[in-house]
């Protein structure tokens, strides 16, 4: 369990904050924006600070939902610093983005063909049978008849199951294959995951996909060693408000 008692806060202003158990860290360059009248640091300037302790694999859903709710990938590339610390994952992260997620797992899924080499693929897919509509996928695997979508707690609603049903009977009679995954099986068992995509691929099953996999995976929150590598991150935050009032900034 990551401590949910750490709280994080960058500011432009003069004043030297001082609250106990507050880590303040000051920057001349951070943007702010009004959110129901409470200011508050820009997205993109945010995304910039996850950045500093977010693995890749975390990053990119963060940036996906920002893309989806208006944010522009040039807003965010230019709250870089050169040379501060996560602009390079950041930079990588946003090239691996789609303002067309609309799920933390349907990005990781996606991620999990992509950075094996078993991309492109593409997110909600619309399949039609001429002018009818017949579902929208959360994956496309491109070029293939394969739509990988992630299956979480809400498909097992019986109305929702029913639907399920149908629009998989669907797909069957066009030739198209939906293949559901659950979160268990995308954070645990992407070797499935993998393999299975490569056969959709009429590709031979490589070992080597899983392990690029997992070595990019390990370090995020999916895996027990990545809570506990970022939970550690945030301790040390905590712990630096015991010695110091603020860091000076460094962007």
């Amino acid at each position: 369990m990551l401590p949910a008692h750490v709280l994080l806060a960058t500011t432009t202003s003069q004043i030297h904050v001082q609250r106990g158990g507050l880590y303040v860290r000051r920057s001349r360059t951070a943007q702010i924006e009004m959110v129901d009248g409470v200011p508050c640091v820009s997205a993109s300037d945010t995304l910039a600070e996850m950045a500093r302790d977010l693995s890749l694999i975390d990053l990119v859903p963060m940036i996906d939902c920002a893309l989806a709710t208006g944010e522009s990938v040039e807003s965010i590339l230019s709250a870089i610093r050169p040379g501060a610390r996560g602009a390079r994952v950041l930079r990588r992260a946003v090239k691996l983005a789609d303002a067309k997620s609309e799920s933390w797992w349907e990005t990781v899924l996606r991620l999990q063909h992509t950075l094996v080499g078993l991309g492109p693929v593409e997110c909600q897919h619309e399949i039609w049978d001429g002018k009818t509509f017949v579902a929208r996928a959360d994956l496309y695997l491109v070029g293939t008849h394969r739509f990988p979508e992630c299956d979480g707690g809400d498909h097992r609603d019986r109305d929702r199951h029913g639907r399920d049903l149908r629009r998989d009977k669907a797909l069957l009679r066009l030739g198209l294959d939906r293949y559901g995954y659950t979160t268990a099986e995308i954070a645990r068992e992407p070797g499935t995951v993998i393999r299975d995509a490569e056969a959709a691929r009429g590709l031979v099953a490589d070992p080597a996909r899983v392990a690029r996999w997992w070595a990019l995976a390990r370090p995020s929150s999916i895996t027990a060693y990545g809570r506990s590598r970022l939970g550690a991150r945030l301790e040390s935050y905590r712990l630096a408000t015991r010695h110091r009032v603020a860091e000076p900034g460094r962007r």
